[in-house]
């Protein structure tokens, strides 16, 4: 069953910590990370939790390099993802050849990297799998599915069902290893393939962002501009507000978390 991260700034991870809900499934973004070093590593080692680093492509527009692997050693990540470039096939590739050559020292391709592969279209996304799987010599630990699919394509089915079958999946692979990388405008479709065989579970800000703003989940969330939801603080953009600026929940947060995790539990 697909597990449900939040994602958002520490102060707000912490503030779910408290109430019991940051759960043990947690995707944290570098760019967080790296100023909050020692707070994240006490947030993050308690209890028995499976964390991702995630490069912040999606909302920097560009994937974070720099000392990445770095920040993953020392929260103990337990899967880091690659660098991409949303939407491209050969950029992607490009950037993960030029990232793993400036850190071939330290056996780079054992690492557990967690490929997020990109494309225009669905066989240019597949081939791009091909691709970084060449690049390691070996499959990723995980893949990660793009929101954007959904957005752009109306669906990430295919993808993540592709990426289930066994010549995508890691040598003697006993647990879930694709992950959904952020909800997408298509709900429905999120909800369908968290369920799918092998997927670990998703990620997301709006759950916690709608509660901040009095609205419940899911039952609000096709009638919620795109604008408020999902672009909750994209660096460089005009928002409502900043998203990474917020330091509390209330309980409308805390019924949209539980909400949400009734739903994939269903």
């Amino acid at each position: 069953m697909g597990k449900y991260s939040p994602v958002g700034p520490i102060a707000i991870l912490e503030a779910l910590e408290q109430r019991g809900l940051l759960g043990d499934y947690v995707l944290v973004l570098a760019h967080d990370v790296i100023p909050h070093v020692e707070r994240y590593k006490q947030l993050l080692h308690k209890g028995n939790r499976h964390v991702i680093l995630d490069n912040y492509a999606d909302e920097l527009g560009k994937p974070m390099t720099d000392g990445l692997v770095d920040i993953a050693l020392e929260i103990g990540a337990d899967a880091i993802v690659l660098p991409d470039v949303i939407g491209s096939r050969d950029g992607t590739l490009e950037v993960i050849e030029q990232f793993l050559g400036r850190i071939s020292g330290l056996h780079a391709c054992q690492l557990p990297w967690m490929g997020v592969p990109q494309g225009s279209h669905v066989d240019d996304i597949l081939s791009c799998a091909e691709g970084i799987r060449n690049l390691l010599g070996r499959n990723p630990a995980y893949w990660g599915v793009p929101r954007w699919i959904a957005n752009e394509i109306g669906t990430r089915w295919f993808i993540t069902d592709m990426l289930n079958k066994p010549e995508f999946t890691p040598q003697n692979c006993t647990y879930p290893n694709i992950h959904l990388l952020g909800m997408s405008k298509n709900l429905e479709d999120d909800l369908r393939c968290v369920k799918m065989p092998r997927v670990a579970g998703i990620d997301s800000a709006n759950p916690i962002v709608m509660g901040l703003k009095g609205l419940n989940f899911p039952n609000d969330y096709k009638h919620v501009p795109r604008r408020d939801v999902v672009d909750h603080g994209t660096r460089g953009v005009e928002v409502i507000f900043d998203y990474w600026d917020a330091t509390e929940i209330n309980d409308q947060v805390v019924n949209n978390v539980v909400k949400l995790r009734s739903i994939l539990n269903g």
